[in-house]
């Protein structure tokens, strides 16, 4: 479901550029002194969002500086997560997915058209083409639409529609559930989208929610900046300036633990663990985050595994219902938690 990416080093960072110099993505070094490497999204003005954006541009690319000190990465998410399914950009720039849903709706059936970036929800993914369009496929279709470029920087898709921040500042939200619900005016660089509402970080790093939600999911924390944002379908987490994370919504440790009703049901999704960090995913409830030493962490359901990460260094990571997938240091794609239709077992030949 989505990210964008903290790169940990320089080596790593010109294996990326070698595979994935596509042309929406303009590209520039600065080296020497504390200058590093910057990559900026074609008219996205900097801005960007796996949430680092996201599963948007929020899995679109992230202000935030790498544990060594260099300057941010700014890159739209290339691996999206959905319910039982998994999508992944390769070397050529072409999203290839797997998984068998029970339902096939067309989520696994990507367009054969160079991508920037990708993300997914439950049943639909969506990506940037190079022409900086939204291309999308799956359903429903009132959530899963095309659109014409728009110059996008971050990006998340819902279960219900989806929202993004414009390169002018303004949001942009579609789908039946932002109908009766449209964003605020003002200027912000990421958001992220729940079942039932949406926040966005404005331009100094504070959440503005809005949306048809109780009291405590509209209730993120007060005199925090933060720099990334993401949702699963009942909470929201965010990486602040200081590298933690902090979660809202339900999930949290006074929500009871009532099995009979998904609204309330403590899963802990919205309890994170304490230490530092450099990117954050979420899935549907659970979550997980990479921290300042290559290590990943999750939180939240775990009755499929999905929150047990497996011992590898990932510079990008996903959530889904019952599964999670991982992009590691050496360009490969490894999955955790429920196998059910192939869910957790991207293409062998999948070369990123």
């Amino acid at each position: 479901m989505r990210l964008a990416m903290f790169l940990s080093n320089k080596t790593y960072l010109a294996k990326w550029l070698v595979h994935y110099s596509l042309p929406i993505l303009t590209l520039s070094l600065a080296c020497g002194g504390n200058e590093g490497p910057v990559i900026d999204v074609d008219g996205a003005a900097g801005a960007g969002g796996s949430g680092l954006g996201g599963r948007g541009v929020d899995e679109g690319g992230t202000d935030a500086s790498p544990p060594d000190g260099s300057s941010p990465v700014k890159m739209f998410p290339r691996l999206a997560v959905g319910n039982s399914f998994g999508c992944a950009i390769d070397r050529g720039g072409i999203a290839r997915c797997w998984g068998e849903p029970q339902i096939d709706v067309g989520q696994t059936n990507s367009p054969q058209v160079v991508l920037a970036g990708v993300w997914s929800t439950s049943n639909c993914t969506q990506g940037i083409d190079s022409l900086g369009n939204l291309v999308s496929w799956g359903a429903p279709e009132s959530v899963c639409v095309d659109r014409p470029r728009q110059d996008l920087v971050d990006i998340f898709q819902g279960n219900s529609g989806g929202c993004a921040v414009k390169a002018d500042g303004s949001l942009t939200c579609w789908g039946s559930r932002w109908t009766s619900d449209p964003p605020p005016p003002g200027m912000f660089s990421r958001v992220a989208v729940t079942a039932y509402d949406a926040c966005a970080l404005d331009d100094s790093g504070e959440p503005n929610c809005w949306g048809r939600s109780r009291e405590i999911r509209l209730a993120p924390p007060k005199g925090e900046r933060f720099l990334q944002i993401v949702a699963g379908d009942l909470h929201f987490c965010a990486l602040s300036v200081t590298n933690k994370v902090h979660c809202w919504g339900i999930g949290i440790p006074t929500d009871p633990n009532d099995t009979s009703s998904s609204d309330t049901v403590f899963r802990g999704q919205a309890s994170p663990p304490d230490g530092d960090f450099t990117y954050l995913a979420s899935g549907r409830y659970h979550s997980c985050a990479i921290r300042t030493n290559g290590s990943t962490v999750c939180w939240g359901y775990n009755e499929s595994g999905q929150a047990q990460p497996i011992q590898e260094q990932f510079i990008e990571i996903d959530g889904g219902f019952s599964n999670t997938c991982g992009i590691t240091k050496d360009l490969r794609v490894v999955c955790w938690g429920s196998n059910t239709g192939n869910r957790s077992t991207p293409p062998a030949d999948l070369k990123l």
